[in-house]
């Protein structure tokens, strides 16, 4: 299928990439259907195939920060389908601002690599930010 991005103009991708975000994403609830898009590792764009202007910079947080760590919820497996920690991806969302580049790594974006089920989680851990500065990057 082919579909339009703002950044990449027109490109083709195949019906077995498309993600289900049943319930959308915080601030995007009309838009259920993503794409992740590779760029430079280890930096993704997850690509709305709805609206072209919607994409999102994502990452591995565990890439990023090695002492990373995430417990999901029974619910949150149930609702994914998610029966093997190997069928799961955890990305997180990246956002510059104040020339400082930060992940949220208090509401990751979860992915059954099998059913291509999606969501983004608020997590209930107070210690987790959602502006947390990616070190590598920010050195001075």
């Amino acid at each position: 299928m082919k579909i339009q991005t703002t950044r990449f103009g027109e490109i083709e991708i195949g019906e077995d990439k498309l993600l289900d975000f049943a319930s959308g994403i915080p601030g995007f609830s009309d838009l259920t259907k993503f794409v992740i898009l590779e760029y430079k590792d280890p930096v993704s764009w997850l690509q709305s195939t709805e609206n072209p202007e919607v994409a999102f910079i994502i990452s591995d947080p565990f890439q990023l920060f090695p002492a990373y760590s995430l417990k999901l919820s029974d619910d949150v497996l149930k609702f994914l389908n998610i029966t093997d920690s190997s069928e799961a991806l955890v990305f997180v969302i990246l956002s510059v601002s104040d020339s400082v580049l930060s992940a949220n790594l208090r509401a990751p974006i979860l992915v059954n690599t099998k059913s291509r089920m999606a969501a983004q989680l608020i997590v209930d851990d107070e210690r987790l930010s959602f502006k947390t500065p990616v070190p590598a990057v920010n050195k001075k």
